[in-house]
């Protein structure tokens, strides 16, 4: 046999090309059961029936996907922020000036982590002591943060962007859902009704 001959290769299936294609990436706080849920339920209530509609289906699900996950990022660029802006107020006084967290007594690190956790109690206490110590009010710091923070306003923009497309997409599959369901009534035989007297 001469090295002349072209080798053959496998071709995959187009349904194994899409899926490879289309493989989710996760980040390494997400979990591919949470996604697998959230494809689900959109799939069950969408109940596509043709291909077009399959892959329609499949964008939405991407784009809350995606929206759920800009949320989260968005919150934790926020509270990073706030947690800093938190540290400054406890070292310096100020918000604007920039201390460093690992500067601070061990008090008021577990002071700013009480203020950003998740125990709701706890957080009320950080609250509360946090005012009285500094004279900043929580809130004002937090609205602070987020008026700073470009990569907040980056995040919010990203949203905004998917939640048009999102909602572009929705009414596009409506559509063609309702499309596809008036020519399925205009195929249907006609059927003359009996009276059974």
């Amino acid at each position: 046999m001469n090295n002349l001959t072209p080798k053959t290769t496998k071709v995959d299936a187009p349904a194994q090309i899409i899926a490879r294609l289309s493989a989710l990436q996760l980040f390494s706080m997400e979990r591919q059961e949470d996604f697998d849920a959230l494809r689900s339920a959109h799939l069950a209530e969408l109940s596509p029936r043709t291909a077009y509609e399959s892959t329609l289906a499949e964008d939405l699900v991407r784009y809350q996907w995606e929206l759920a996950r800009m949320r989260r990022f968005r919150d934790g660029v926020l509270l990073e922020s706030y947690k800093e802006m938190a540290f400054n107020v406890l070292e310096r006084g100020d918000p604007r000036i920039n201390t460093h967290a690992f500067k601070l007594s061990d008090e008021k690190f577990d002071l700013v982590s009480d203020l950003v956790g998740h125990d709701v109690r706890e957080r009320e206490v950080a609250e509360t002591l946090f005012h009285e110590k500094t004279g900043w009010r929580p809130e004002d710091l937090l609205a602070r943060a987020f008026a700073k923070s470009s990569m907040v306003k980056t995040c919010e923009e990203r949203i905004a962007d998917l939640e048009r497309r999102r909602r572009w997409l929705r009414e596009d599959y409506a559509r063609l859902k309702a499309s596809t369901s008036h020519a399925e009534v205009a195929d249907a035989e006609v059927v003359e009704a009996h009276d059974d007297d």
